[in-house]
């Protein structure tokens, strides 16, 4: 399936590899068993930073406890660390956050 069509029932993985997805559901649907799932194999990171871009890993961030205020300490560093846009240093990798 090279395009999603709106409304279509698809697995989660097809949807993953399209780019960004989010997971609604009511409390113990599998939300977390889909994203356990998807990632399943990648080497799973404490730090983004310890990144070097050049395989594909897992940034598992939990949002639980997410505030307005804790953002910048629990996901925010996260992204700054980063490689910008159009930078050609590091690898090929995809680097993958679960929130």
């Amino acid at each position: 399936m090279s395009q999603l069509d709106e409304g279509a029932l698809v697995s989660p993985s097809v949807v993953a590899a399209s780019g960004a997805m989010v997971v609604l559901g009511e409390p113990g649907v599998g939300k977390t068993s889909v994203l356990t799932s998807l990632v399943e194999g990648l080497p799973r990171l404490e730090e983004v930073w310890e990144w070097e871009g050049g395989e594909d890993a897992c940034v598992w961030v939990s949002g639980g406890d997410l505030t307005e205020t804790s953002y910048a300490d629990e996901l925010g560093c996260h992204f700054e660390a980063l490689p910008a846009a159009g930078s050609t240093g590091g690898g090929a990798g995809m680097l993958t956050v679960v929130l």
